[in-house]
């Protein structure tokens, strides 16, 4: 049922030039589509600019995101160009609010999106002649370094669940909010700001995030 819902909205955002013709922005809805598995996704940003339903972004610079994956609010910084880099920890803060971090470790694990060094099967292998502790060990090890190496990776940054839904209501009732990375060293990105206007409820409307 979700992934028809995204389908009809996809196509709504299509035909409609992914509300180009009334939202002046800067707050969109993107409308994004697996070529393989036909998995239609959408989300709520900013861009340097948008193209119908598409949104273009410089590359090594991030721009905030709000998204609602498998029934799970998201709220946080994604990082844009044709090949997004790892985020690492944020900071966000909305007019004179305090200022929210949101770490790498809260962020949610896509695995899917770096796959696995260690197949089903080798892992199976590998436990096969372990007593029942150990192998629960061993699987637990594993499961728990690939997760670290997707969050490690993963090129957004994001809240989820009630903070998430309290970092959304800040930016409905703001008028501002600046962001910046500076989880990884090295990679500390300078100060991004964002106007806060009635585009943002209308891009989250768009996306069918209540």
């Amino acid at each position: 049922m979700q992934v028809n819902k995204l389908i009809y909205i996809a196509l709504g955002l299509l035909i409609s030039g992914c509300s180009s013709t009334d939202n002046s922005g800067p707050w969109r809805a993107s409308v994004t589509a697996d070529r393989f598995t036909d998995e239609v996704e959408c989300f709520v940003s900013v861009a340097e600019y948008w193209g119908g339903d598409y949104l273009y972004t410089r590359q090594n610079h991030y721009y905030p995101y709000i998204q609602k994956k498998d029934g799970q609010l998201r709220v946080g910084l994604r990082s844009g160009g044709k090949f997004p880099i790892p985020v690492g920890d944020v900071k966000i803060r909305i007019d004179q609010n305090k200022a929210w971090d949101i770490t790498v470790s809260e962020t949610p694990a896509d695995l899917k999106s770096i796959g696995s060094a260690m197949s089903p099967d080798y892992v199976n292998t590998l436990t096969a002649n372990m007593d029942q502790k150990t192998k629960d060990m061993v699987e637990s090890t594993i499961k728990n370094q690939q997760q670290y190496t997707a969050q490690m990776l993963s090129t957004f940054t994001a809240a989820t669940d009630s903070k998430a839904e309290q970092i959304l209501k800040e930016l409905l009732s703001g008028k501002n909010m600046i962001y910046q990375t500076g989880g990884l060293p090295g990679l500390k990105s300078t100060v991004g700001e964002v106007q806060l206007n009635s585009s943002l409820q209308k891009a989250l409307s768009d996306c069918g995030i209540n």
